[in-house]
């Protein structure tokens, strides 16, 4: 029989159910680390992804900082590169500072399968209102680190890239726009550790009225 009950705890599930995948979204909207990912197949066996983060102009931008980490499909071992305003390890995670005018950052990579790192970019409130941006672009070369792969028509033959605008007030958040420019890159918004217990929080809830609910022929969430 249906009851004022049933129909109660099913519009609860539902209401539920609603809560936790637009809290889930709002989180995904929201975070601040992007996961970033390269299909190197095709690109032959052997060559470099070239990483760099630059301001609009030297003293232009506000200090702004990007960090590289949990890199999946890159050799410890394997040569690296640096030029300017650039830091770290494979293990611990590379930090690339707007501070000069070129950063760069070249990693030398075995091709023929996916890559994947995340990127978090931050820094200091831009004042006085300006659009002082910084870019942060990722490309591939071969191995004579002349020849773009990927996407060598493009403007600059990058990628994917990434533009920062800081935030106009001390404690405001800044703003990170990515293009893709190859069908080689994709990008995902990685989840705060809070909006995934959050989510797992809401996902026991549902499973858990679920069981208690006395069965009813017919009756469907």
């Amino acid at each position: 029989m249906f009851t004022t009950s049933t129909f109660s705890l099913r519009q609860l599930a539902r209401q539920a159910v609603a809560a936790v995948t637009l809290a889930l979204l709002s989180g995904l909207a929201a975070a601040g680390t992007l996961s970033v990912s390269i299909d190197t197949r095709g690109f032959g066996s052997t060559g470099w992804l070239d990483f760099q983060f630059n301001p609009a102009g030297t003293g232009l931008s506000p200090a702004a900082t990007a960090r590289l980490s949990n890199f999946h499909g890159f050799d410890a071992g394997a040569a690296t590169e640096v030029f300017g305003d650039v830091s770290g390890a494979l293990a611990s995670g590379y930090v690339l500072r707007n501070s000069g005018s070129w950063n760069d950052l070249l990693h030398a990579v075995n091709f023929g399968g996916l890559l994947r790192f995340d990127l978090n970019i931050s820094g200091d409130a831009d004042l006085s209102g300006s659009i002082n941006q910084s870019a942060f672009a990722v490309s591939a070369y071969a191995a004579d680190k002349v020849t773009l792969l990927g996407n060598p028509s493009g403007i600059d033959g990058s990628l994917v890239s990434f533009a920062w605008t800081p935030g106009t007030a001390v404690g405001a958040a800044g703003r990170l726009d990515t293009t893709i420019s190859s069908a080689a890159a994709s990008v995902s918004q990685v989840p705060e550790p809070s909006m995934l217990v959050l989510t797992a929080t809401g996902l026991l809830l549902i499973t858990g009225m679920l069981r208690r609910r006395k069965p009813w022929d017919g009756d469907k969430l």
